[in-house]
């Protein structure tokens, strides 16, 4: 089934994002992730750095809410921001050790 609407795209988006980084982390488990190849590096910290976007487009402001539903909302979203700000960082670590080591993006061959 095709998602209609901007909210099921949105949805449908995200679930891809999840399961492509929970299938990256179970391959570049823990300390294992500075041995993975740049591109995964490359293609997991954007998938990371879009999870972000969507989780501060669903959070909204930057005031927490005093109460009710949009406080749990706000409360979730944060949690999940830093959660994966905190994979970003491992990541762009990883990417940096992959560089120092000569692992780094490739460049064309003419």
């Amino acid at each position: 089934m095709i998602p209609s609407s901007a909210g099921e795209r949105l949805d449908a988006e995200r679930a891809r994002l999840f399961t492509h980084s929970e299938a990256f982390w179970a391959r570049w488990p823990n300390n294992r992730v500075f041995e993975a190849p740049y591109d995964e590096l490359a293609g997991e910290a954007a998938r990371c750095a879009r999870l972000i976007e969507i989780f501060q487009g669903q959070r909204g402001t930057n005031v927490r809410p005093a109460t009710g539903h949009a406080r749990k909302t706000y409360d979730k979203a944060n949690g999940e921001i830093a959660t994966y700000q905190a994979m970003l960082n491992s990541v762009h670590n990883a990417m940096h050790y992959a560089i120092s080591q000569g692992r780094g993006p490739q460049l064309p061959s003419n």
